[in-house]
This record gives structure tokens, C-alpha cells and sequence, in this order.
């Protein structure tokens, strides 16, 4: 993305750029299918692979989407939106992946497959992710780097090591609180 100053770039033109970004609030077309969804998401932004190739990708790493395909999304539980409205934001393969609060509300099982895909979705299409998570430890188990903010500003920061090493000491969670 370079130089470009993206604030007053429409969401069209940034996902052109190759940002892709699932904002808090699972915002999706309920009324349309979960296959509709993603046919929608891929058509938005640059395509880097067939539509089909990235749809049996999504199915591969979330089968509940690919049993539900003919289901309005606005019928899923709130799990199946949040792998659905990220599989939507990944399905362009963008460069640049921000996510806010992708474990919100969501069960233990539902966000270990989320956190997997993330991972899976940076290593194999080499995607930068920035991502804001609330639950520190969800988020350093695959951060290479980290911000601890507090009221808008950092109070911390460092590699996922020394957050580690912070977080057994307890100076982790003194900056959070």
C-alpha cells in the first residue's frame, strides 16, 4: 500500500488497495445466503483466484459454512457470522487484514477455529494483520508484535516474547488494568 493516505478512500477503493477489514459487529447481508455473501465479498475488491478456488477454501476451513451455503446469513448463529464475515474479508486474499475484536462474544471452540484461520490466512497468503483483541493471551499466542493500549494511548509494546515474559510477571496485566 505504500505511501497512500487512506482516510477518505471509500471502502471500495481500499479493498482495491488490498486492505481487508472486519469491523466489530458482523456486518453482513443477512437476508442473502452464506454462498451469496461470499460471491458478493469476492466481486468487491481485487481478485487474486477464481471465485470457486477461494470458496472451497473458506468450506475447507469452516465445513459449517460449506453445510449452511444455502442458508440467509442472517440465520447463523453468531459464530457462523464471525467465520463468515471474516471468510468474506479473506476471500479477496487481501495484503492488509485489520480485525477488531474477531473473539467477541464467541464460544471457546468457535474462537479457537477463528484464531486458526487468521493464522492460516497470514502464512499462506503472507497478509500483514493488525489486530485489536481484548483478551491479551488470544492475541499474543500468534502476534509477532504487540501494543498494549490503554484510553487511546500505549502503554506497552514489544515482540511477542518480551510480552510473554511481561505477562508471567504480572507487569502485563498492571498495564491493561
Amino acid at each position: 500500500m505504500g505511501e497512500h493516505d487512506l482516510t477518505d478512500l471509500s471502502p471500495y477503493r481500499r479493498a482495491r488497495l488490498g486492505l481487508g477489514c472486519v469491523l466489530e459487529g458482523r456486518r453482513l447481508f443477512r437476508g442473502l445466503t452464506v454462498q451469496e455473501n461470499l460471491e458478493v465479498a469476492w466481486r468487491f475488491g481485487r481478485r487474486r483466484q477464481p471465485l470457486a478456488v477461494m470458496r472451497d477454501a473458506v468450506y475447507s476451513h469452516f465445513p459449517i459454512l460449506g453445510e449452511k451455503r444455502a442458508v440467509q446469513a442472517g440465520l447463523l448463529s453468531g459464530g457462523q457470522q464471525q467465520m463468515l464475515i471474516i471468510s468474506s474479508t479473506t476471500i479477496r486474499s487481501p495484503d492488509y487484514l485489520l480485525l477488531d475484536e474477531p473473539s467477541l462474544g464467541l464460544a471457546p471452540s468457535i474462537v479457537q477455529q477463528v484464531f486458526a484461520f487468521i493464522v492460516e490466512s497470514n502464512r499462506s497468503a503472507k497478509t500483514t494483520i493488525v489486530l485489536t483483541e481484548q483478551v491479551a493471551a488470544l492475541a499474543l499466542r500468534i502476534a509477532d508484535y504487540g501494543y498494549v493500549m490503554r484510553r487511546g494511548a500505549i502503554v506497552l509494546e514489544g515482540d511477542k516474547q518480551s510480552l510473554l515474559d511481561l505477562r508471567n510477571n504480572r507487569k502485563l496485566a498492571e498495564a491493561y488494568l
